[in-house]
C-alpha cells in the first residue's frame, strides 16, 4: 500500500502515544516537473491535486492527523530556512573547490551534475562515453596506455578498460571531491575504479603531464566546455595542445576531445572552435558527431593523429 501503510502505522502509534500527528505531501523534485509536463500541467497546480488525493485518501482510511503540511507552506518554508541555516553554520554544507556537485539519485534517473550543468544521466550517459572512446580506441593498432584528461565520473576509464589490450589508465582529474563522489554514488563505474590498470590521479592536467616522462599511445579529453569557466579552459587552447599535449603522445598516438554541442546553431559555441584549433597543430583531425537526448541536442568530438 505504500504511503498508506506507513501513515496508518503512523497514525496508530500517534493514537496510542497521544503524540502530535503531522502528515503533508512533499512537492518538489524531478518526478513533481516531469509528470506534470506529461499532464500538460504546472508543478504547481499538479500538486495541488496530489495534496487534495492524499487528504481524500486518509479521510477515506480515518486517520487522524493533527495537523496536513505542504512543502509549500509557510511555516515549513521557516523550520526548513532555520534547519539549513544551523547545518550551514556548523559547516556541514560546503561548495567543493572546482566545482559544486549534485547526484540526482533518488529522481527519474541518476544523473550527474556539476555547477548548474547537467555532464550524464544514466539513460544515456553511454552513447557520451562510447562516442569519446571508442573510435580512438579502434583506430590504434595496439592501444597500452592511455591518459585520461578529466574523467572523474570514471565512465571514460570504464569504457577504455573493455579494451583487452590496455595495460594502464591514468585518470587525472583536478578535483578530488568529485572523484570521491562519483566512486560512492555511481555504482555503474564501480567495477572501473576497482581494475588494478587503473591509476587516479588528482593534479591539473597540465602539471601532470608536464611533470612526468611518460608518453601515451592514447589521450581522452573529458573536460566541461571552456565557456562554463573553472580551470579546464586552459586545457583546449594552441599552446596546450603544441607545447604539452603532442610531445606525450607515442608514435602513431592518437588524441580525442568531447568538443561541446555541435548542432546546426550550437556548434559555433565551442566546437568549430575546438576543431579549428586542433587543425593548427596536428596534421590529422576528425570531427564527428552523435545526438545525446539528455542534453537535448547534437554533441561533438575532435579525433586527431600525428
Amino acid at each position: 500500500m505504500g504511503s498508506a501503510y506507513s501513515t496508518i502505522a503512523a497514525d496508530a502509534i500517534a493514537r496510542f502515544q497521544k503524540v502530535i500527528f503531522i502528515t503533508g505531501t512533499d512537492e518538489h523534485g524531478e518526478k513533481i516537473a516531469t509528470a506534470a509536463m506529461a499532464q500538460g500541467s504546472t508543478p504547481p497546480d499538479h500538486c495541488n491535486l496530489i495534496s487534495q488525493a492524499y487528504r481524500t485518501l486518509w479521510k477515506d482510511l480515518d486517520i487522524s492527523y493533527d495537523k496536513f503540511i505542504r512543502t509549500t507552506d509557510s511555516k515549513h518554508q521557516a523550520i526548513v530556512k532555520e534547519f539549513y541555516s544551523r547545518v550551514l553554520a556548523n559547516g556541514d554544507i560546503y561548495r567543493a573547490d572546482y566545482e559544486g556537485i549534485y547526484c540526482v539519485s533518488c529522481e527519474e534517473y541518476k544523473a550527474l551534475v556539476l555547477d548548474g550543468k547537467l555532464q550524464s544521466a544514466e539513460t544515456d550517459e553511454f552513447i557520451y562515453h562510447e562516442c569519446l572512446v571508442h573510435p580512438a580506441l579502434l583506430h590504434h593498432p595496439m592501444p597500452k596506455n592511455v591518459f585520461i584528461m578529466g574523467g572523474g565520473e570514471g565512465s571514460t576509464a570504464r569504457e577504455l578498460l573493455r579494451h583487452k589490450t590496455i595495460d594502464k589508465v591514468v585518470m587525472c582529474d583536478i578535483d578530488e571531491e568529485v572523484v570521491e563522489f562519483c566512486k560512492s554514488y555511481l555504482v555503474v563505474n564501480k567495477e572501473a575504479f576497482h581494475d588494478s590498470r587503473l591509476e587516479v590521479v588528482i593534479n591539473d592536467a597540465r602539471a601532470e603531464l608536464e611533470g612526468k616522462e611518460e608518453r601515451y599511445d592514447i589521450i581522452v579529453g573529458d573536460l566541461a566546455d571552456p565557456i562554463e569557466g573553472g580551470p579546464c579552459y586552459k586545457l583546449y587552447t594552441k599552446d596546450f595542445y603544441e607545447l604539452s599535449l603532442k610531445p606525450k603522445l607515442k608514435k602513431g598516438g592518437i588524441f580525442v576531445t568531447q568538443a561541446g554541442p555541435a548542432g546546426i546553431f550550437s556548434h559555433t559555441e565551442v566546437f568549430s572552435c575546438i576543431y579549428n584549433t586542433l587543425r593548427q597543430v596536428f596534421k590529422y583531425v576528425v570531427p564527428y558527431s552523435a545526438h545525446i537526448p539528455s542534453y537535448a541536442d547534437i554533441w561533438g568530438w575532435v579525433m586527431v593523429g600525428l
